[in-house]
C-alpha cells in the first residue's frame, strides 16, 4: 500500500484524529524560500552578467598575448 501512495520510509506524514478514527496523509513538501520569491524581482540582468561582474573576467574574454 505504500508504494500505491508513493510513500516510503522516511515520507513526512500528518496524522489527523477525527471521530470515526485516525487519517494519514502525506504531509505537503515545505516551500523553498527561493521558489516563493521567484520571478518577484523585474528588471535585474541574468546571473552570468552579474557573475562576470563580481568575478571579472574569464579566461575566454582576456586578450591573448603575441609571442615573440
Amino acid at each position: 500500500m505504500q508504494r500505491a501512495l508513493g510513500m516510503r520510509a522516511g515520507t513526512p506524514v500528518e496524522f489527523e484524529l477525527r471521530p470515526d478514527g485516525v487519517l494519514l496523509r502525506k504531509r505537503a513538501p515545505a516551500e523553498d524560500p527561493v521558489d516563493a520569491v521567484y520571478g518577484i524581482l523585474k528588471g535585474l540582468p541574468p546571473v552570468d552578467t552579474l557573475m562576470r561582474e563580481l568575478r571579472g573576467p574569464g579566461l575566454s574574454e582576456l586578450p591573448r598575448r603575441r609571442r615573440k
